[in-house]
């Protein structure tokens, strides 16, 4: 049977990196929410009597390092099940961004599977396998906007009442996400925590006045890739109510009440010769 799955993005409107464990691991509090960029997924599961499991992405990354490929295997493994698994993924979400495409191909490969077979996992044992691919499977599995907590994995789903537009633009810069908790480990013990309240507050009665976003990774980004802030300012200029980077960077976004002034940053920005193209979405309402 073939199955054709959205994976969209998602944008952090606030994320603060609470404490490290002793794992290794960071705490987080972050403000998620889905928009609507996807990647497309066509997944073929046929019957098999040993698990044979193809990933063609376009990517030039090896399939044991691929989450499409991880998650499929793990599922499989975790039920007892066999099948063949072929899928093709049709990549729009951009890379190295912060924008949760690769753990959001991995839920969808997790939904897809899970409906197949009948929903044999619950819930908690779906998203606690989520858990183990990425920090950001668990809420890629959620699809509505949420307080995040933990490593990512304790979810809270919040009002969200914004019903604007979300212009997202990357520029050249990739940053790693190990790249970036190396550079916030060694500010530990220097940092004042912010809090989430005023996000989740503005998300309950939005335009009144741009709401306070804030990520802790933004200031080390814009030190090495001057981009991130250009890109901001022009979006300011073009009457956004907030803009910020998503995730440990490097794509950012801005928040316009109407489509008409994000579209025409949208084309603003197109001009400077990037890579990948700026799009204008609106918040993804998904039903699980």
């Amino acid at each position: 049977m073939v199955y054709i799955e959205k994976a969209c993005a998602k944008l952090n409107l606030f994320l603060e990196v609470t404490g490290k464990r002793p794992d290794g691991y960071h705490d987080l509090s972050t403000v998620m929410v889905p928009v609507g960029l996807y990647d497309v997924l066509k997944v073929d599961v046929e019957a098999a009597e040993r698990t044979d499991v193809s990933v063609t992405c376009g990517l030039d990354i090896p399939k044991e390092d691929n989450l499409v490929y991880r998650a499929c295997m793990k599922y499989l493994e975790r039920t007892g099940l066999a099948a063949c698994v072929r899928i093709g993924l049709d990549k729009h979400i951009p890379t190295g961004a912060g924008l949760g495409g690769g753990s959001a191909d991995a839920a969808a490969v997790l939904r897809v599977l899970d409906r197949h077979f009948g929903r044999p996992l619950s819930r908690e044992d779906l998203f606690r396998l989520g858990t183990s691919l990425g920090a950001d499977v668990p809420f890629c599995l959620q699809e509505e906007t949420c307080l995040c907590r933990g490593i990512g994995e304790i979810l809270t789903p919040v009002e969200n009442r914004f019903d604007g537009y979300y212009l997202i633009a990357k520029g050249d810069a990739s940053i790693g996400t190990a790249d970036a908790y190396r550079r916030l480990d060694e500010q530990a013990g220097t940092i004042r925590l912010r809090s989430e309240a005023p996000v989740l507050d503005w998300l309950k009665q939005p335009f009144s006045e741009g709401p306070e976003l804030f990520n802790r990774f933004e200031a080390f980004a814009t030190e090495g890739h001057p981009e991130i802030a250009e890109m901001q300012e022009e979006m300011r200029e073009c009457g956004a109510l907030a803009t910020l980077m998503t995730g440990s960077g490097a794509a950012v976004f801005g928040m316009f009440a109407s489509k008409e002034p994000a579209e025409a940053c949208r084309v603003r920005l197109s001009g400077r010769g990037y890579r990948w193209d700026p799009v204008v979405v609106r918040t993804a309402r998904l039903t699980p």
